[in-house]
């Protein structure tokens, strides 16, 4: 037996685990790689195909990779900042996966560019 597809808000999403790797080059892309695909993750995530999700650490972890970039304002670090947690991604992670998930979600996979 096959099963349907789930339509609208109850479609499960992919869910993925990103580090700050990732988030870095949403905010800085001198001297960085794989910035297009970053980009693209976030625009997905945005358009709620995907699901993300970050450790608790990765706000203070841009924020100390951000303070070091000499060209980079304070005011634009705290709008980077600012930014992340109106995106939602911050929950708590474990390595069985995000809180909040049950036997019916699907796989949490990390994910970093």
């Amino acid at each position: 037996m096959t099963e349907e597809p789930r339509i609208g808000a109850l479609a499960r999403r992919e869910t993925y685990v990103i580090d700050a790797s990732v988030v870095l080059k949403w905010f800085y892309q001198k001297e960085e790689k794989a910035i297009d695909n970053a980009l693209k993750l976030r625009d997905t995530y945005r358009q709620r195909k995907i699901d993300l999700r970050a450790p608790d650490l990765l706000i203070f972890e841009l924020a100390n990779v951000l303070r070091y970039k000499r060209d980079l304002e304070e005011k634009y670090i705290q709008d980077a900042i600012e930014s992340i947690y109106k995106l939602q991604l911050i929950e708590q992670v474990s390595s069985r996966g995000y809180e909040g998930s049950s036997q019916d979600s699907p796989p949490v996979r990390v994910l970093g560019i």
